[in-house]
């Protein structure tokens, strides 16, 4: 199916700014699933649901949207803003509400920082947070747009959107595998590890810590498990941890759709990494530099989740 053949590239290229080609993918896969669409636009203020509308036959997968502006609002529609309204807890209690009462079997919603003011030293402008949720299941995003203006990061805002709407249909079909990711951390910078031609996924990529998450185990098990086998950092390394709530990737490669948990793990001092058989070299990087390398799935944008909606947690 071209859908799922365009999905394959993308983990790998993700859109940058192109709502109109990905919205008329969004649109034939919907229409072929039987899928009914619905957006939250927090920011984009109708954006997103355009670029539906426009495509012929529209209203056989759109039942509607909200554009919930002003936090009174977000409020009314049900959005919890404990956290702010430019938040992950604001964007799935929206979308919860909205499943709801719309008659959608899909929903997505956004919340984001288009500028040029409405920025703060902790939330800056850019910073978008998308929700894709339905009856099997939601998946929350976090991703730190450029652009000089802002039309330019709203058309990120959709291209990712439409994207991440597409990844969670196709990943309905998929056999589910749940990993703890782990981003350690010394000194403002990031651990990534390259992967050996021996593992079974991303062969030659850079990745983080990570592994699977066995049947009676934590996330927070596996993470510690993961870090001492593939690094020899112990628990005791540790000064603070930081869990966030999953997310997903949908590969049609490998079919599998990842579960994805992540973890940001600061450690005390740096520490002689000893890696295993998983890997070949390892660097310590500053996270802007993540994506100049060839690296698994998403990793940026799961290194962003840890920042701006991972929880401290107690070792």
């Amino acid at each position: 199916m071209e859908g799922k053949n365009r999905l394959k590239n993308l983990l790998f290229s993700p859109p940058i700014s192109e709502p109109e080609k990905l919205s008329k993918k969004l649109f034939e896969l919907a229409k072929e699933k039987s899928v009914k669409l619905g957006f939250i636009e927090c920011s984009t203020g109708g954006f997103i649901s355009y670029q539906i509308v426009r495509i012929k036959g529209a209203s056989s997968i759109f039942v509607g949207s909200i554009t919930p502006y002003s936090n009174s609002l977000k409020e009314f529609f049900g959005g919890d803003l404990s956290d702010g309204a430019v938040s992950e807890r604001a964007i799935l209690s929206l979308s919860e509400r909205f499943i709801e009462f719309s008659g959608a079997d899909l929903v997505v919603a956004e919340s984001s920082i288009l500028g040029p003011t409405g920025s703060t030293e902790k939330k800056p402008v850019g910073l978008s947070f998308i929700c894709v949720a339905s009856k099997k299941g939601k998946s929350t995003f976090v991703n730190l747009f450029g652009g000089k203006s802002r039309e330019e990061i709203m058309r990120k805002v959709a291209s990712y959107s439409f994207f991440f709407a597409i990844n969670h249909i196709i990943g309905w079909e998929l056999r589910t595998r749940k990993v703890a990711s782990s981003f350690v951390e010394y000194n403002g910078k990031i651990l990534i590890l390259k992967r050996s031609k021996r593992v079974g996924s991303y062969r030659g990529k850079w990745g983080v810590v990570s592994g699977h998450i066995e049947e009676g185990e934590t996330e927070e098990q596996t993470a510690l498990k993961e870090l001492l086998e593939e690094t020899g950092i112990v628990k005791e390394d540790i000064h603070m941890l930081f869990k966030s709530s999953s997310f997903e990737i949908s590969d049609t490669k490998l079919g599998i759709r990842w579960e994805i948990t992540p973890f940001r793990i600061i450690i005390r001092s740096e520490k002689n990494i000893k890696i295993d058989w998983e890997h070949v070299d390892f660097r310590w990087i500053k996270p802007s530099e993540i994506n100049n390398f060839k690296t698994a799935p998403l990793l940026y944008e799961g290194y962003l989740k840890t920042i701006f909606s991972g929880r401290k947690i107690e070792i």
